[in-house]
């Protein structure tokens, strides 16, 4: 056992590591593929504030230039019309006959970065001390997870990583999710439960994203 994980944990955590090496290079047509299936309709404004949302959730575990949003959709987009996975017709971006299998392909890439926030959100929701430290979070955030994992409620092995929990900590507190104060030279945070519970309903697509602003795509 390593710092609590079972061997066959940190096995297939080191599988996870060299996979998410890879990922950045799939991460904006994944994105698109998440965003159409998270999507209501089929409208590319629509779409693309999906896409938008999933993109500043995981702006920690991927490589994206501030203020590149557009662009980032985009060509997410374009190398998805390129493949003849979806095309775009009258503002609608609308899946080809063949389109699904890749899709499903790309989402299966990203779908356990979505699980693991959903999961770290579910355990914040139960936090019980008003306020805690990272250290604090990260050991009970794994308790948590782990007894998901030995009950068989979850298969997904990846947010026992500190990496996707300290990232995902750090997204929570962007995001407002959760407050962050320093008190005596340590960092305190303090879980924000409506914005919390939005966010996890928002990721399993129980609630609407709202539309983004944007200039005309």
């Amino acid at each position: 056992m390593v710092d609590g994980l079972l061997l066959q944990h940190v096995t297939l955590l080191t599988c996870s590591a060299y996979r998410n090496q890879l990922l950045n290079v799939f991460a904006r047509p994944s994105l698109v593929a998440l965003a159409l299936q998270m999507s209501s309709g089929a409208r590319k404004e629509e779409i693309y504030g999906c896409f938008r949302f999933l993109r500043d959730v995981f702006s920690d575990e991927f490589i994206f230039l501030p203020g590149n949003a557009v662009k980032d959709f985009e060509e997410g987009c374009y190398l998805l019309c390129k493949t003849e996975t979806i095309y775009v017709a009258t503002g609608n971006i609308l899946v080809t006959e063949k389109g699904d299998t890749v899709l499903e392909f790309l989402r299966g890439l990203f779908e356990p970065f979505v699980e693991c926030y959903q999961i770290i959100c579910q355990y914040l929701l139960k936090e019980r001390e008003d306020y805690f430290t990272e250290k604090q979070y990260l050991a009970r955030v794994r308790t948590f997870t782990s007894q998901l994992l030995d009950q068989g409620a979850s298969q997904c092995y990846d947010v026992l990583s500190s990496d996707v929990q300290k990232n995902a900590l750090a997204a929570f507190v962007r995001l407002g999710v959760v407050q962050k104060r320093k008190v005596d030279n340590e960092h305190l945070f303090n879980v924000d439960e409506p914005a919390t519970r939005k966010l996890e309903e928002t990721l399993g697509c129980k609630t609407a994203v709202r539309r983004a602003a944007t200039a005309k795509l």
